[in-house]
């Protein structure tokens, strides 16, 4: 004759507490009860105590398993064994009330359903905060009333309006065997539980909450509940949420249920893998987090953790990037490369544009297929590139911070894949997202290139964010590429393998006949841009006058912003230079504009590797130009003049000069087509070719240790001193403080008292 309630235990090294519970059982008012004790494979003296209680009551069962292979297989065994009419679950380390199976049988006969939910009593063993144990009996605290059908699980895994612990709920013994009995083995020891109520309430019809006064026993801080710190191995149990969530889905699958409930399990994932790298993050030890996170990787989509790593608070990407160099997720192989991936946020009007379209067609040359990955959706002002070539968009950077990372990180994996990518050159190099692009595409197999086009200050020059931030995703780069030796040098203190490479020409060199140089024509080519500095053009415009008052400037490029663009046209009228200022606007082929210049000026405060030199150069242009020391191009150059960083009464004396010297003006023209020529004969192929075949392979260290110490400790410091001063800026603040910057640099006021009183006037807001 079968019982009225199985109460099935199972057990694994617990012989501190298993008296106490096995006690709490045989105890029971109701006698009708069986109870199935399940031995995990123990290794301790549970096993004997086991077998005592077997002799000393008839009611107890004992089912043993040779290896420990966790509660799931341990309660599903308990499940197969059992005959009573209603099952609980009891863990074997806490207790049940004396009179809890005869309340509960009463109360279930009163009220059937397939589950009832009671409520427990949280015995704090480990000196918990109060608060802690108070939050936990909410959570464990049944929802009052009956809830029917598909609404048992939304209520659970959706909404949230009560919990799925097993050992606090009665079920219907045929729902449980009919569920539970032959799913497949699995060695589960974390929110196991989850997956067994899931598959129990997925097939149940009703669900009964009672509030009844606290009648399972639960000791919070005993095993495992209550610890702060956990071995690789215990962080790898946690992680397995994600298969109980796989499982999850593939029971709503098979049964081809609704969105709804699959809704359900992504709550559950989004709950569990928050936890997974909570405690990643909190309670896994330093020296196990490169085997943790690859532990992660393994349970959970990349573009999920990255989502959740990019949210946190917590998250140091900079210490991040050092934890996880070595794993083996942020490792490639070395293999042969047939697909380049390139990255930037569009290819359109932008010298980084420009170089991206040109290496697409390198990259064609020398026998590769290449994708070329972008935001935008496609502009009339793109530059051209190959026919023919593939295209990737993904979401707008501005829309893909933090939180909402996930939709872009799901893309970009897809595309990784489906296309077959090899290795992506990313040239967005200041993005805030790169280091969450690398994580996506590296664990997809790719090789992650860093490709650097401007120099490395350029970011504290904007206040955008610090150096720390920025030297975090090249510290995994299978590859840096920068433009000058200075910049080289800078990165090889986070990277071995840094290359300082040419731009390649904007199209066909032996396209370009040079000018003649004749006439007072200047020609300005940029993006009218505040680091450009195009108020200095016209300083240095209205000197050049004084001498040659038919000199023309001619302006080609698109404005930086309306505004800005809108300010300085004003800004041309009011110093009475409409007959002498000509603008443009942005031009996808500038070649007639240098070949009917006669002076070719740049009043850059920062350049990374102008092409704007390079097409002069090939115009046959002199130059006179802001000294930007760390240029490689600019290094003994005859065809140029260079003045000091706003300098305008130096810069106009010289075109002035120039513009007055038919002679001078020509022969140092030629001097720049001379200085091109060697140029040219740069091994674009070859470069590239050394780049490609590097990746995948060990480089040692260029920079001494020391030094590297020495610039870690620099930018570290640095960040900190600023974090103390000013406080957590969230980005969008910083974007007031760029504005700030941005504002001195576009009225022309960049000296001490004018920035000064506009850094305070944006600081006060933000922190006052």
């Amino acid at each position: 004759m079968s019982a009225k309630i199985s109460i099935i235990i199972p057990v694994y090294n617990d012989e501190l507490f298993l008296e106490q519970t096995i006690n709490s059982c045989v105890s029971q008012t109701l006698r009708d009860i069986e109870i199935i004790l399940i031995d995990d494979g123990s290794t301790d003296g549970s096993a004997a105590i086991l077998d005592a209680w077997k002799q000393k009551d008839e009611r107890i069962s004992v089912y043993s398993l040779a290896d420990n292979a966790g509660p799931w297989d341990a309660r599903n065994l308990g499940v197969e064994h059992s005959t009573g009419e209603y099952i609980m679950f009891c863990d074997s380390d806490d207790e049940l009330s004396l009179d809890a199976c005869e309340i509960l049988y009463a109360e279930m006969k009163k009220k059937p359903a397939d589950i009832l939910h009671f409520n427990t009593e949280i015995v704090n063993c480990n000196n918990t905060p109060e608060e802690k144990i108070e939050a936990l009996r909410k959570y464990v605290r049944p929802r009052k009333g009956t809830i029917k059908g598909k609404d048992i699980i939304l209520a659970c895994f959706r909404d949230g309006t009560y919990r799925w612990n097993l050992c606090n709920k009665l079920f219907h013994a045929e729902l449980c065997r009919k569920v539970l009995t032959g799913q497949p083995k699995m060695r589960l020891t974390f929110a196991e539980d989850a997956l067994a109520y899931f598959l129990i309430a997925f097939h149940a019809d009703s669900y009964h909450g009672y509030d009844s006064r606290e009648l399972y026993r639960y000791h919070y801080g005993r095993g495992g509940s209550g610890q702060t710190t956990m071995s690789a191995m215990q962080f790898a149990e946690v992680c397995d949420s994600a298969l109980i969530a796989k499982r999850m889905r593939a029971c709503l699958e098979e049964a081809g249920a609704d969105a709804e409930l699959y809704e359900a399990v992504r709550k559950f994932e989004t709950i569990h893998l928050n936890i997974c790298v909570n405690d990643y993050q909190t309670q896994v030890d330093e020296a196990d987090k490169t085997e943790c996170f690859d532990i992660l990787l393994d349970a959970w989509p990349v573009a999920d953790v990255a989502t959740k790593l990019a949210s946190s608070k917590r998250t140091d990407a900079y210490r991040l990037a050092k934890q996880i160099r070595f794993s083996k997720h942020m490792q490639v192989t070395r293999k042969p490369v047939k697909t380049i991936g390139t990255y930037y946020f569009s290819v359109a009007n932008g010298g980084t544009e420009r170089v991206m379209s040109r290496l697409c067609y390198l990259w064609r040359e020398m026998g590769y297929e290449v994708v070329l990955i972008t935001e935008d959706l496609g502009q009339k002002d793109e530059y051209d590139f190959p026919e023919g070539i593939r295209r990737v968009y993904l979401p707008d950077r501005k829309k893909s911070e933090g939180a909402e990372y996930r939709e872009r990180g799901e893309i970009l994996e897809r595309s990784i894949r489906e296309n077959g990518i090899d290795v992506v050159v990313y040239h967005a190099w200041t993005s805030p997202l790169a280091f969450w692009d690398e994580m996506v595409i590296k664990s997809c197999g790719a090789a992650f290139v860093f490709h650097c086009h401007n120099i490395f200050t350029m970011s504290l020059l904007f206040a955008r964010f610090d150096l720390k931030e920025l030297a975090t995703a090249p510290a995994l780069a299978d590859a840096v590429i920068t433009l000058s030796e200075v910049d080289k040098t800078f990165w090889q203190n986070f990277n071995n393998n840094v290359f300082q490479v040419n731009n390649p020409f904007t199209g066909n060199f032996d396209d370009w006949s040079t000018s003649d140089c004749s006439g007072h024509d200047i020609l300005w080519l940029a993006r009218i841009a505040p680091e450009k500095r195009p108020y200095d053009a016209l300083g240095i415009l209205q000197g050049v006058l004084r001498t040659v008052p038919d000199a023309k400037l001619h302006i080609v490029g698109a404005g930086w912003d309306k505004n800005f663009d809108k300010q300085f046209r004003k800004t041309i009228k009011e110093k009475n230079l409409t007959d002498n200022v000509v603008m443009y606007g942005y031009q996808s082929n500038v070649m007639p504009f240098y070949q009917k210049a006669s002076v070719f000026l740049m009043t850059s405060e920062f350049e990374g590797y102008p092409m704007t030199l390079q097409e002069s150069m090939a115009a046959g242009l002199p130059i006179v130009m802001y000294d930007l020391p760390h240029l490689t191009v600019t290094k003994n150059n005859p065809g140029m003049i260079i003045v000091e960083q706003q300098n305008i009464n130096g810069a106009a004396r010289a075109i002035a000069e120039l513009l007055s010297d038919d002679d001078r003006r020509k022969a140092m023209g030629k001097e720049s087509r001379r200085y091109i020529d060697g140029l040219m004969k740069y091994d674009y192929v070859g470069t590239w070719t050394g780049i490609i075949n590097s990746l995948g392979e060990e480089h040692q260290p260029v920079v001494p240790e020391a030094e590297r110490r020495m610039m870690e400790t620099l930018i570290c410091h640095h960040h900190d001193g600023v974090a103390k001063r000013f406080g957590a800026i969230r980005y969008a603040e910083r974007k007031t403080v760029r504005r700030a910057v941005n504002l001195v640099r576009t009225k022309d006021l960049i000296h001490e008292r004018g920035l000064k009183y506009t850094l305070k006037k944006a600081k006060n807001k933000l922190f006052d």
